[in-house]
């Protein structure tokens, strides 16, 4: 059996909220740069596929891009404020992701395909 440790809960509480601060910082970071790097490949794939007219539905791809992007946008700022992240907002992200990989498909012809 160990003997019992005599902590002094003054001292390790303000470690503990550097940590915590410390980890927010990191999550921010890189959900904030998960999302603008969402943004930058909805450009390139959308300037690579209308440049080679390979868009079969391109209405539908451009709802679904711009669902896409407004997703990022809107992310973006609740990344940075929200402690921790509500639930249905990480629903709603899985759901614009799956949607668009569910529909994309559906608006590029065979060759780029």
């Amino acid at each position: 059996m160990l003997p019992p440790v005599d902590i002094d809960p003054d001292a390790v509480l303000p470690r503990a909220v550097d940590l915590h601060r410390q980890i927010r910082g990191v999550v921010t970071a890189v959900g904030s740069l998960s999302r603008l790097t969402g943004l930058g490949m909805v450009a390139l794939s959308v300037a690579a596929l209308v440049r080679g007219h390979d868009y079969s539905r391109p209405s539908l791809a451009l709802v679904t891009y711009a669902v896409v992007a407004g997703r990022n946008v809107a992310y973006l700022p609740m990344v940075a404020r929200r402690d921790p992240f509500p639930r249905w907002m990480l629903a709603a992200d899985v759901a614009v992701t799956a949607g668009a990989v569910i529909v994309l498909p559906w608006t590029i012809r065979g060759a780029s395909w």
